[in-house]
């Protein structure tokens, strides 16, 4: 089966290549403006406004506290309960000392403390040293608008 490429195919398959590149193009600078417009960062995180981060943390803070108020829990929802409120605590600390244009940094140096705190029982703050990670990524999307 022989087939000829005339001109006009030729032209065509230009055209349309043409066309998809302009296309790719235009969503790779759409993708790069919108990462950094607004009240993003340059980590592509659009984090909310330091009063309403602020707000958040103390509402986690509370909720927190009173969990910790609750009879019975198990060893592990403790030492989650009280990582956690650490991670918020040092959060509040960390945006003090930062500000509040470094949240990414703010997050990830709150968790590196969370786990480095001395605590009165280590190994339990150990067993749920992977599930803080895991709450840190669910604080972010709580304090951004993602």
């Amino acid at each position: 089966m022989n087939q000829t490429i005339t001109p006009s195919s030729l032209l065509r398959q230009w055209f349309i290549c043409a066309v998809f590149l302009l296309f790719y193009a235009g969503v790779n600078a759409q993708s790069a403006s919108a990462a950094i417009s607004g009240t993003g960062s340059a980590d592509g995180f659009q984090w909310k406004s330091p009063a309403t981060i602020t707000l958040i943390l103390q509402q986690e803070l509370t909720q927190t506290n009173n969990a910790l108020l609750q009879p019975n829990l198990t060893d592990w929802s403790e030492a989650m309960l009280k990582g956690y409120r650490s991670l918020l605590t040092f959060t509040q600390a960390q945006m003090q000392i930062q500000g509040s244009q470094k949240m990414t940094f703010v997050v990830d140096k709150a968790l590196e403390l969370t786990l480095a705190e001395s605590v009165q029982l280590p190994l339990p703050r150990a067993m749920v040293a992977d599930d803080l990670k895991a709450t840190k990524i669910e604080l972010v999307q709580k304090l951004t608008n993602q």
